[in-house]
């Protein structure tokens, strides 16, 4: 979901119990991540529910698949259900540009 204040696009997701989780808190998530992810992107079309789609120049280990669950848990709550999905490529949107997060949730 995008809202615009002020002429300027805000993108965010929701976390379970429907706070707002901003870009930079949800590109945070991936910091410690090892360098084999070229690209992600956080796709959420349920409250509880978020798919993240990767591209990996590598393998993405169990163990990172866990960390990086883990990390989800922490900042969208305990109940979230998280999907991995490694796919060849994150394409662009028609823009050019290419978008970290897709929040298909109406809250409001």
């Amino acid at each position: 979901m995008v809202k615009s204040i002020e002429g300027r696009a805000i993108d965010f997701l929701y976390s379970t119990k429907g706070a707002k989780i901003n870009l930079g808190n949800i590109a945070n998530i991936l910091k410690y991540m090892p360098n084999s992810i070229v690209k992600s992107q956080f796709v959420q079309d349920e409250i509880d529910h978020i798919v993240v789609r990767l591209v990996c120049d590598g393998e993405f280990t169990e163990d990172q698949r866990k960390v990086l669950a883990n990390e989800m848990k922490h900042k969208f709550g305990n109940d979230l259900r998280v999907d991995f999905k490694l796919v060849d490529d994150i394409p662009r949107e028609k823009s050019g540009k290419y978008k970290l997060i897709v929040n298909n949730v109406m809250l409001e």
